[in-house]
């Protein structure tokens, strides 16, 4: 059984909750994908945080492409949205895309209060293509209805203050970019775009190193 089975595995185990996953024949599989097998288990059995160490462990050794997707769903059913995020923005950086990812990544930034990257998150699934299937396709339309009656009530003033303000926290953590991106989105809403720009800029270049902002910072660089 090749990774991208278990992960169509762990894609069963988000939708369909009560489906029993069939014990692998001896000799089936071995190594990492033994234990990422074993990670498997455990999460369908909502044991997170053995799930968790297991995948943490295979992604210390580089060899699972698509552990990204294991770790973030797995802190994200843990509550630990930001870092749910980071562990998505990984795979992404690794050129991996995967719908029922991108819902739970939309679903974390919600759940964080980031919602302008939820809207665009649920509303790529709604409108796009690639689908994780009718029944969180129309999750992410339920959600992507509720973001749009709200926002009209929520001026992006004190949203772009507050969003800064726990990005400043978060430094020099990695975290503190799934904050800036949040921040670069709300700016077209500001009366001030070029202030607060640079604002978000100078918080952008105290980032740890190793992270890359190269497509916010263009994204000041462009925006109107």
């Amino acid at each position: 059984m090749g990774f991208t089975l278990v992960w169509q595995a762990v894609r069963l185990a988000l939708l369909l909750p009560l489906l029993l996953l069939a014990p692998p024949t001896r000799g089936q599989v071995e190594g990492p994908q033994h234990e990422l097998l074993r990670g498997v288990r455990a999460f369908r059995a909502e044991r997170y945080e053995e799930a968790l160490a297991i995948f943490r462990r295979l992604e210390a050794q580089g060899e699972v492409r698509e552990i990204g997707f294991y770790v973030g769903t797995t802190l994200h059913k843990l509550g630990r949205h930001e870092e749910a995020l980071g562990a998505f923005r990984a795979a992404a950086r690794a050129g991996l895309r995967e719908p029922v990812a991108a819902y739970y990544q939309a679903l974390s930034c919600y759940r964080l209060g980031m919602l302008q990257r939820a809207r665009l998150g649920f509303a790529s699934l709604v409108q796009g293509e690639a689908s994780p299937g009718p029944r969180l396709r129309e999750g992410a339309r339920r959600f992507l209805q509720h973001i749009e009656a709200a926002l009209p009530g929520l001026p992006p003033g004190p949203r772009y203050a507050a969003v800064l303000a726990h990005a400043q926290a978060m430094l020099p953590g990695h975290e503190a970019i799934e904050w800036l991106e949040e921040a670069v989105l709300l700016l077209p809403y500001l009366p001030d775009r070029r202030v607060a720009a640079e604002r978000v800029r100078a918080l952008l270049e105290r980032l740890p190193p190793g992270e890359d902002a190269t497509a916010l910072l263009r994204a000041l660089d462009t925006g109107p």
